[in-house]
């Protein structure tokens, strides 16, 4: 299970300040590490063995596209 490191942008639902979450430099910061992460992380399931992925924000460069990205 990798709970990946991210902007959280969730946090604004809850009304928690957030600046510079939606800055683009910073999205792409995190999803390069979530990559990092990820693909570490695949390295070491069992076969037959399953990866689950999450983080707590909204934006699909840190969600989507890194998942897609390692499925490539």
């Amino acid at each position: 299970m990798v709970d990946a490191p991210c902007t959280g942008q969730s946090l604004l639902a809850k009304g928690d300040k957030a600046p510079g979450y939606f800055h683009h430099v910073t999205i792409n910061s995190n999803a390069n590490r979530q990559k990092r992460i990820f693909a570490n992380s695949a390295k070491i399931v069992a076969p037959q063995g399953y990866l689950v992925y999450m983080t707590c924000t909204y934006s699909t460069a840190e969600n989507e596209q890194v998942s897609e990205w390692l499925s490539t």
